[in-house]
């Protein structure tokens, strides 16, 4: 529920959608972080409260990402325990902890692989953000690079 409101919040907060998204604009074409930085800083002369707001979001992304390395480590445990996956053997070894650190390796693995094509995106606007001296010293561009 309360992820359904704050996204309702955040929509009614975008009017402006082309300046949003302008390199230009303080936060560098990051929509959601110009989005609240405008409107506290409009309400309350900082933008300490869009810092806050995204560190939320910040937050719920890096739990959701343990929670899908967690439940990808249990299912892989389970499927090299029936034998159904490739290298059974190495992926079900317990150990001394009784924990399939070998799945769960190859778990964070499959998901840094996978993010690699969102993160050069991110890297290269954040580089060319730096490269044309626009880089200012705001407290949205910290969760630039998320």
């Amino acid at each position: 529920m309360f992820g359904w409101i704050y996204l309702v919040a955040l929509t009614s907060l975008m009017t402006d959608i082309p300046y949003l998204l302008s390199p230009s604009n303080d936060a560098g074409g990051y929509a959601v972080a110009q989005a609240l930085y405008t409107a506290f800083h409009g309400r309350y002369g900082s933008g300490a409260g869009a810092v806050a707001c995204l560190a939320v979001i910040a937050v719920a992304v890096f739990l959701c990402g343990i929670a899908c390395v967690t439940t990808n480590s249990r299912m892989g445990y389970a499927f090299s325990r029936d034998g159904a996956m490739p290298f059974s053997r190495v992926w079900y070894r317990l150990n001394s902890q009784e924990v399939p650190i070998n799945v769960v390796w190859l778990s964070v693995t499959v998901a840094f692989i996978m993010s690699l094509t969102v993160g050069q995106a991110v890297f290269n606007q954040f580089r060319s953000n730096f490269a044309r001296n626009k880089l200012k010293l705001n407290p949205c561009l910290i969760f630039n690079l998320i």
